[in-house]
């Protein structure tokens, strides 16, 4: 059994004290698809973000062995480029990916995610449905083996 996520005694409170986490731990098994339900406020977005390296103020230990990446609720959180082009280019330039390669990568994962013509597009000018694609196209342009959703 391969794990790609441990969590152990991982506790973690908001800025104005309540805790939202006391004492979690979890294994997540390479392979799988997990969902995580509930209700507002109730911990699911924190503990992707934690996961993630996004938040550092919790104690306990979480070690992530598998590359991981995101595909927010609303894709313009998300975004750091202003074209499609340099929005799929983001992951791949911290990866020092060659720009031979960059280029084969973003042109399949246009394809891939039907934004074909569109990569000097600025991003204003995409619609929502568009926007979500080229979201979920910057998580798996970087062959992430974690996504969260």
């Amino acid at each position: 059994m391969t794990f790609s996520v441990i969590a152990k005694n991982i506790s973690y409170a908001f800025s104005d004290g309540y805790k939202i986490f006391d004492d979690l731990s979890f294994n997540l098994e390479r392979g799988n698809w997990i969902s995580i339900v509930g209700s507002n406020g109730s911990g699911k977005s924190t503990l992707m973000r934690l996961i993630l390296g996004l938040e550092d103020e919790y104690s306990g230990t979480i070690n992530v062995k598998d590359k991981t990446a995101a595909v927010f609720q609303n894709p313009d959180d998300q975004f750091i480029g202003s074209t499609v082009e340099e929005e799929l280019a983001f992951g791949l330039e911290n990866e020092q990916i060659k720009s031979d390669q960059m280029k084969k990568k973003i042109n399949s994962m246009l394809d891939l995610v039907g934004l074909n013509g569109l990569a000097g597009n600025l991003l204003n000018q995409l619609s929502g449905g568009q926007k979500q694609r080229l979201a979920i196209g910057s998580a798996l342009i970087t062959d992430a083996r974690i996504i969260f959703f």
